[in-house]
């Protein structure tokens, strides 16, 4: 047998070695990191989506700048849910008198400029700062 083939026999044989060291290791312990990987893969977005509350000014002021900048960035459940509130506040409340010609657009604009204004109350309910924005912004005249 010459060098170069002793060689390779011996590399053979040290991979044998290592397959089988492999092989006798516990299963549990094989796939104990690949276990680690599915459960922080399953629980990381439930614990991120529990810290945010659907209502909130913060869960929804995105979809209301989608709106407003007329883009498709991937909001656009909650830019249907911002334009749903806001035209449902500027339709249905009696203390809100939008003067004709003004947009849905114009509407959230308020709004937005409103909630940012007050980043102290980012937390709070998305509705209740939207028609707090409307009644300010376009009050009636009793």
């Amino acid at each position: 047998m010459t060098e170069a083939q002793a060689a390779t026999a011996e590399g053979e044989a040290k991979g044998l070695r290592e397959a089988l060291e492999e092989a006798r290791r516990p299963f549990w312990r094989r796939w104990l990191g690949v276990a680690a990987l599915c459960a922080g893969s399953i629980l990381l977005p439930a614990i991120a989506s529990a810290q945010e509350d659907p209502g909130s000014a913060t869960w929804v002021t995105p979809g209301c700048r989608a709106a407003i900048a007329r883009a498709d960035t991937g909001e656009m459940y909650r830019r249907g849910v911002c334009d749903g509130i806001v035209s449902g506040i500027s339709f249905m409340d009696a203390d809100t008198c939008t003067p004709k010609g003004v947009t849905l657009g114009q509407m959230i604009r308020v709004v937005v400029r409103y909630i940012d204004a007050r980043p102290a109350r980012q937390h709070e309910s998305f509705n209740g700062l939207a028609l707090e924005a409307l009644r300010a912004a376009w009050p009636c005249r009793r």
